[in-house]
């Protein structure tokens, strides 16, 4: 977001679950009777086609050419655009906790963090109306939820206040920050209000949205 790191990202006291949280927003739109159409990005980067083309021809569904993924029925001077490049949200220089180059068993405690939120929403996978396009990563994520069971070691996050500290116990510790939300995680204090005016603020962006 704007440059920043995901130290400075992640101990936003405003609104920050909502790029990351697919799962909760799909569930909030199945629930008005909409139907959903989840992209696996890892899916179409195999492909080889760009995410404009993507959603133009699968999700919009106009025809397109099976090969290149172009639209038929336009001639080419008026179908003129640039792909969206799948990792054009990459940031060179923006990884870091606050100066620090995170370690690989770090981002992978990230990255159970967050599955293990998006687990909690497990069942979505029933929904008649939840269409899943070039699901490569996402169902492989989807068949670890096994693992997250309640008598499990990292069980199921089910709110995103225990996931925003549970990220915190993670980045927090090899800072030696000051923030005040850093102390209260590595000092096993209460931020709980701190923590609930942020999911506040985003469940209420979130439902902006929706409706």
């Amino acid at each position: 977001r704007h440059g920043e790191s995901f130290f400075e990202w992640i101990l936003k006291y405003h609104s920050i679950f909502h790029p990351i949280d697919a799962m909760r927003l799909t569930d909030m739109l199945l629930k008005k009777g909409l139907k959903v159409t989840l992209l696996d990005m890892a899916g179409i980067a195999a492909t080889g086609h760009g995410l404009a083309k993507i959603m133009i021809c699968d999700v919009m569904e106009i025809p397109c050419t099976d090969d290149t993924k172009k639209p038929v029925d336009y001639p080419p001077w008026k179908f003129r655009y640039n792909d969206i490049l799948l990792e054009q949200n990459v940031r060179a220089g923006t990884t870091s906790f606050n100066g620090k180059e995170p370690t690989e068993s770090e981002l992978q405690k990230i990255d159970d963090i967050l599955l293990r939120y998006d687990c909690s929403f497990h069942h979505l996978m029933e929904a008649p109306n939840l269409t899943v396009l070039y699901d490569d990563q996402f169902g492989r994520n989807m068949e670890r939820c096994a693992e997250f069971s309640v008598e499990s070691k990292n069980p199921v996050i089910n709110s995103r206040e225990d996931t925003y500290n549970a990220l915190l116990e993670v980045v927090c510790p090899s800072l030696q920050s000051d923030d005040a939300r850093c102390l209260a995680v590595l000092s096993k204090e209460s931020s709980t209000s701190q923590v609930e005016t942020i999911a506040k603020e985003d469940t209420e962006m979130m439902e902006k949205v929706v409706l």
